[in-house]
């Protein structure tokens, strides 16, 4: 691949962290690279590209652009699927390829609609404590390719991979991967939940009979064609009740019987794990509790971003005043709101969709109001709020109609409720 890359003209296309990571990747390659994105570069940005003897072309010129590179590279976040159905795909290297011609660590590769960040997260945290060295990459944060220029020797790197980071994959096995679960996500990219799922699907898609797949037997009719020449790991319903009942706090069983799976197939002690955990801290945004203020509790769940992981996150109080909002991404949260309706002290709409979603819940008698933004919704639910209440947010949307990213989204409410408690 080195080779194939030298003295080549390179398109990178999205010029985000994982843009970012390309270019740094692609520096030492002796070749020859522009960038093309959709939005003005800052003076940073400017700057790095300067330093990296690089070009900059607007998205007006992306005829030109996908015409002059030899290869592109895209982020994943971009729909290059259209572009796949022309000669054109012949250029395009995804970010996995890239990684996997270059990396020699061995993979652990981790997809599904919910739970995939604390999976790895967790996953990543164990393998270190039972001695080995694993660092965690992909969509989680940090870009994959930065683990190959890290210096560190790692028995393993566990990827959490997207369904936008594999629907594109021509190369890129994993020594293990495992298949979280599936629910409808992403319809707004995807045409329907049978694309989504076979863009998941292609976690499979190139393993050999050294690999090993790690599925839920619940999936077994739904991958049963996506699983050839690996060797399989049917994983039941009640597989390692003992240790999960023990660790239930953490996060779902599901999650925790791939997780004891992958430990035990690497012939690590899964007996231990639940010392192991004692000192685990679930990263941030995930049910996060931030306090309890005039007799009020609240708690960031940023990272909900499909009903799945809201409807998980409202069972596990008495009656919620819960913040719903964010884009829908295409799926229809009826069905959330129906599952939620008796669960629930008043729903808070807040964002781009707030009046969709106040409709929704008015047609189901559940007490709701409408927000434009979420500080506005903030001070409504402490308007409403009584001692003893939680205040949970656990939008069952994505973030990107008011904020960057469900991180940034959550440090706000975080910064509402430090205002609050300051008062």
């Amino acid at each position: 691949m080195k080779e194939l890359l030298s003295h080549k003209k390179i398109g990178i296309w999205g010029f985000g962290s994982v843009g970012k990571s390309i270019l740094s990747f692609l520096t030492p390659f002796d070749c020859q690279i522009s960038v093309l994105d959709s939005r003005a570069l800052d003076p940073y940005e400017t700057l790095l590209l300067q330093g990296h003897d690089a070009s900059f072309v607007a998205e007006d010129f992306l005829p030109q652009f996908l015409e002059m590179n030899d290869f592109i590279i895209p982020s994943p976040g971009i729909d290059i699927s259209k572009l796949m159905e022309t000669e054109l795909h012949k250029k395009i290297i995804t970010e996995l390829d890239l990684f996997y011609a270059f990396n020699t660590t061995q993979t652990i590769a981790i997809t599904g609609s919910a739970g995939k960040t604390t999976t790895v997260h967790l996953l990543t945290h164990l393998l270190n404590k039972l001695g080995k060295k694993a660092c965690a990459a992909g969509n989680i944060g940090l870009p994959m390719l930065d683990t190959i220029a890290d210096k560190n020797n790692y028995d393993y790197i566990v990827l959490e991979l997207s369904s936008f980071q594999l629907e594109h994959i021509k190369t890129f096995r994993s020594n293990y991967a495992a298949f979280l679960n599936i629910y409808p996500n992403h319809l707004d990219r995807h045409a329907d939940i049978a694309e989504y799922l076979a863009a998941k699907a292609k976690l499979f898609a190139f393993q050999n009979n050294d690999d090993w797949a790690f599925i839920p037997l619940e999936y077994t009719d739904l991958l049963w064609e996506a699983v050839t020449h690996q060797k399989i790991y049917w994983i039941g319903p009640d597989a390692y009740h003992d240790i999960i009942k023990e660790l239930s706090d953490i996060t779902c069983s599901n999650n925790l019987q791939i997780i004891c799976a992958i430990i035990e197939n690497l012939n690590l002690p899964t007996e231990k794990l639940k010392k192991q955990c004692s000192d685990y801290i679930l990263p941030p945004d995930r049910i996060e509790f931030l306090g309890t203020h005039k007799g009020i509790s609240f708690y960031n769940d940023s990272k909900a971003t499909i009903p799945e992981s809201t409807i998980t996150a409202v069972q596990k109080f008495n009656k919620p005043i819960l913040f719903l909002g964010g884009l829908s991404k295409g799926v229809d949260r009826i069905h959330l709101l129906k599952e939620i309706q008796n669960n629930v002290k008043e729903v808070i709409c807040f964002g781009v969709e707030s009046e969709e979603l106040y409709k929704k819940c008015t047609s189901l008698s559940i007490p709701a109001s409408k927000h434009a933004t979420l500080d506005a919704a903030f001070l409504h639910a402490l308007e409403c709020a009584v001692s003893g209440d939680v205040l949970l947010l656990s939008p069952a949307g994505s973030s990107y109609d008011l904020f960057k990213n469900y991180h940034e989204r959550g440090n706000f409410f975080k910064k509402l409720v430090h205002e609050f408690a300051s008062k």
